[in-house]
């Protein structure tokens, strides 16, 4: 399902005709995230709806309701499932179920995370909880597994005749049904143990979202560790690891990522539970339950790739270190050798995790010294999305009005999808982008999948497709005046287009079944289409097909061009290390659920 400060982005209704003649006018969709979206008309003021336009959520208690009529269609769905006169395919009534579930728990996680009304986060936390339990609750139903194993039987003398009929895949997905059930143990037919399963899947549920409601926990440094910079106590949404001060940067770092109360306690009980609930569903441990089912198979396989990613990396990671970043640092420390009367470790041996990113951007700055960021507004960098999908898949992206109580901030802006090989006038899909950073919302970017796209059958005919509908969530600093766009930073601009990409795969998925549709496929292959698509993003064959100066909407000249071209060579730098501390958070993740492994050091 997928995981500021700020002042808030201000809307604005009206923008004199001076300050409209200091910025170029791009496209209606590049202007429409530049300067605050399209208004809502007359006709659509009047039209009042609920969230995502479900007509059933206007309020914080809707959830409450959302969730009973939502029980209520598992219980219905699930006595047809077991019915001996069912006249549908069990993968039929499966994703139906499916679907019930992951509308309700997707649609609260993003409204648990995104809204700025507390009621409303409350709400939406207490309905995940519900469905989650609800779901463990499915998933350890004896009846429900029997019938869905007989349906998946290879012997056509176990199956009911709508089974009898299903294709390959059918199958497939009635398979990986099948193989969910089997995570929670029912399999193993034993009343004491569903029961276990169920209480431990619901503590770690709860305990899950309070370790994560912990790490947005507010951060603040007080005024005396940097000098000039703060007031008597500022608040930290990241620790400032570009600032040129290393005492700045190691202070800040320390900070943000100093224990939080509880939080020690919170992962404890998260990881007791998740070993629980491995082993009621009879695993060793949590590590070989989430592998399972992963490309990898296994944990011991994970950790003897990750070894060799290790090996290849550390050469190379040593040479950047030594030949490219020790001498930045070295500069950056012979600048200030104390601070407040607090010393500062200027040990030219090392590199702390507190100076990589500032250390990798002065490097890459030198081979990329021309300022580009008025040409990488956000309604450029949408406008580069919009090229890209239109040039590789055909699609079309147009942004329109919400209705009133559609979204939960007026900064969010609605996308349509549409295709351009289709007659009909419907989009493909709905993109809902809350991009700009404002107080309370969580410091990450990520893709909510709302609703999944899948076949609405009549009987055993398609009769419709459910158009997916996506939020995507980034935190770029907004404008300072509704003149002026916000501009993105070339990483910014990289996570754009990487959200994007798990949009683009949701769009294009068209799968039968809403259960294996889009970024619902493996967990292994997800992040591929993202990451595929982002590798366009500073592409400089790409990039000068999209980025215009803001005020004059003009090209990169020559001597930008040859700066995207030297950016495009500079995105390799430090990648490497970037990579292994990736893998070190990979080692600390396994190590924590199987930790008897060998690790390599």
């Amino acid at each position: 399902m997928g995981w500021s400060r700020l002042p808030l982005f201000r809307s604005h209704h009206y923008v004199c005709r001076r300050l409209l003649a200091t910025r170029a006018k791009l496209s209606p969709l590049a202007d429409a995230f530049n300067y605050h979206g399209l208004k809502t008309n007359d006709e659509q003021r009047n039209k009042t709806t609920g969230l995502f336009g479900y007509s059933v959520l206007t309020s914080p208690h809707s959830f409450q309701s959302f969730v009973k009529s939502t029980t209520e269609e598992c219980h219905i769905l699930c006595n047809e499932a077991i019915s001996q006169t069912r006249v549908r395919k069990m993968v039929q009534i499966l994703d139906d179920m499916s679907d019930a579930l992951c509308r309700v728990a997707d649609l609260s996680d993003c409204i648990r995370m995104l809204h700025p009304d507390e009621a409303y986060r409350y709400s939406a936390q207490k309905a995940c909880q519900l469905i989650g339990q609800l779901v463990e609750e499915l998933n350890t139903n004896s009846e429900l597994y029997n019938a869905s194993v007989r349906a998946n039987s290879t012997s056509q003398k176990d199956k009911l005749i709508p089974d009898i009929h299903m294709d390959n895949v059918d199958k497939r997905v009635l398979g990986l049904f099948v193989a969910d059930f089997e995570l929670s143990g029912v399999q193993l037919q034993d009343p004491c143990r569903h029961e276990q399963f169920v209480r431990a899947a619901s503590l770690a549920l709860n305990y899950g979202s309070e370790f994560v409601e912990g790490c947005y926990s507010t951060v603040t440094l007080p005024s005396k560790y940097v000098a000039n910079s703060y007031s008597d106590s500022s608040e930290l949404i990241h620790p400032l690891s570009d600032h040129p001060d290393p005492f700045v940067r190691l202070s800040t770092y320390r900070t943000y990522y100093a224990p939080i109360d509880g939080q020690e306690k919170r992962l404890e009980q998260l990881l007791n539970a998740r070993h629980e609930m491995a082993q009621a569903a009879g695993f060793e441990n949590y590590a070989k339950r989430a592998t399972l089912h992963s490309l990898a198979e296994t944990p011991e396989n994970i950790n003897e790739f990750l070894e060799h990613v290790c090996r290849k990396l550390r050469p190379i990671s040593a040479e950047v270190v030594r030949k490219q970043l020790l001498p930045i640092v070295k500069n950056s420390y012979q600048k200030i050798t104390t601070h407040d009367n607090v010393p500062v470790n200027s040990n030219s041996k090392l590199i702390w995790p507190s100076d990589l990113p500032y250390t990798i951007g002065v490097k890459r700055q030198t081979l990329c010294s021309h300022n580009l960021a008025d040409y990488f507004s956000l309604g450029a960098c949408m406008e580069g999305v919009s090229q890209l999908a239109s040039c590789l898949f055909g699609l079309r992206l147009e942004v329109v009005p919400v209705q009133p109580g559609e979204t939960w901030h007026p900064s969010v802006i609605k996308v349509h999808v549409y295709s351009n090989k289709s007659n009909s006038i419907e989009p493909i899909g709905i993109v809902y982008c809350d991009l700009l950073d404002r107080p309370g919302k969580p410091a990450q970017d990520c893709h909510y999948t709302i609703r999944g796209g899948r076949c609405i059958f009549n009987g055993f005919y398609t009769q419709s497709y459910q158009s997916p509908i996506i939020t995507l969530q980034l935190t770029l600093s907004p404008s300072e005046s509704s003149a002026t766009p916000p501009l993105l930073s070339l990483g910014q601009v990289e996570n754009l287009f990487h959200e994007w990409g798990h949009a683009l795969h949701s769009m294009l998925a068209r799968t039968r079944y809403q259960h294996v549709t889009g970024t619902r496929c493996s967990t292994d292959l997800a992040e591929l289409p993202s990451t595929l698509f982002e590798h366009f993003a500073l592409d400089p064959r790409v990039t000068l097909e999209y980025a215009r100066h803001w005020k004059t909407g003009q090209k990169p000249d020559s001597r930008e061009i040859i700066a995207l071209q030297q950016l495009s060579i500079g995105r390799g730098l430090g990648l490497s290390l970037e990579v292994s501390q990736q893998v070190c958070i990979s080692y600390q993740k396994l190590y924590i659920y199987m930790p008897i492994l060998h690790y390599y050091s």
